[in-house]
């Protein structure tokens, strides 16, 4: 995909690893952004950088994942998929049932 791909009229957003051994972190950033940063954001588009992290390692701790949990609650809504004896079932409940 490629950065002329993104219409504005969809939110897209972009983690990256620094040390991220798949792909080359630095240059998809330089590409998407042409800045350095921990976070960029126009037209749409987010990116989060995390330095000097591998590919998984964002993952390891609560704070790394929280920024990017943000950016899943921001860009959906809940809705509603049916009942349980306990009451309505809202798909994006998931992370805080999950405890992350």
């Amino acid at each position: 995909m490629w950065k002329e791909d993104f219409d504005g009229g969809r939110r897209v957003a972009v983690v990256l690893s620094e040390e991220d051994q798949i792909v080359d972190a630095k240059a998809v950033r330089k590409y998407l952004t042409g800045q350095e940063g921990l976070r960029w954001e126009r037209d749409g588009l987010e990116v989060l950088w995390y330095p000097g992290l591998d590919h998984a390692t964002v993952w390891d701790t609560k704070e790394r994942r929280e920024p990017m949990l943000d950016i899943v609650r921001r860009f959906t809504t809940t809705v509603s998929v049916g009942g349980t004896p306990n009451g309505p079932v809202d798909v994006l409940d998931l992370p805080t049932e999950l405890g992350v």
